[in-house]
């Protein structure tokens, strides 16, 4: 008997991160996770901690979850840089949806946002196809707000994350 891993469920080979490719996107830079309270987005968030941006915005409408998230990230943060000659990557929790176009202009123009990494969506599909209305004003209208404010903010990477948008 083990624990169940993710890789478990994939049902793919994973695919790992290319470093480079992201260190393009992340190192330096204000970035920005749409959903990021979510498996995949806070798995994300984990990982752009050791790419050292300058600014996480964390994007997510599950109160509890995006606390929990900014806490684990804040905490992973300091057990990796522990000397004192560090820079504090700063973390910006925010409550809000990405149906809200007010709220993704203000923040990606406030925070100066580069790189917008968009994971949130409505992802269990039995639930969404129930609910087809609210699924498709999260993932659809959602996915357009997020990317034409990305647009118009002149960000320089726009990332789609999740097949279940594009689905």
């Amino acid at each position: 008997i083990r624990d169940i891993d993710i890789e478990d469920l994939l049902g793919r080979d994973i695919v790992p991160p290319d470093p480079d490719l992201m260190g393009a996107c992340i190192t330096g830079k204000s970035v920005m996770v749409t959903g990021a309270a979510g498996s995949i987005g806070s798995e994300l968030c984990r990982q752009i901690v050791n790419l050292r941006p300058a600014r996480r915005v964390l994007l997510d409408s599950f109160e509890f979850g995006l606390y929990d998230v900014e806490q684990e990230l804040q905490n992973l943060h300091d057990s990796i840089n522990t000397g004192d000659d560090h820079e504090r990557t700063e973390i910006i929790a925010l409550l809000g949806n990405v149906c809200n176009r007010g709220l993704m202009e203000a923040a990606m123009k406030r925070f100066g946002v580069k790189t917008v990494y968009h994971v949130a969506a409505y992802k269990q599909v039995p639930m969404v196809e129930k609910n087809v209305v609210e699924g498709v004003h999260n993932n659809i209208f959602g996915t357009a707000v997020s990317a034409m404010v990305a647009q118009q903010c002149g960000i320089e990477h726009f990332v789609l994350i999740s097949t279940d948008k594009a689905v």
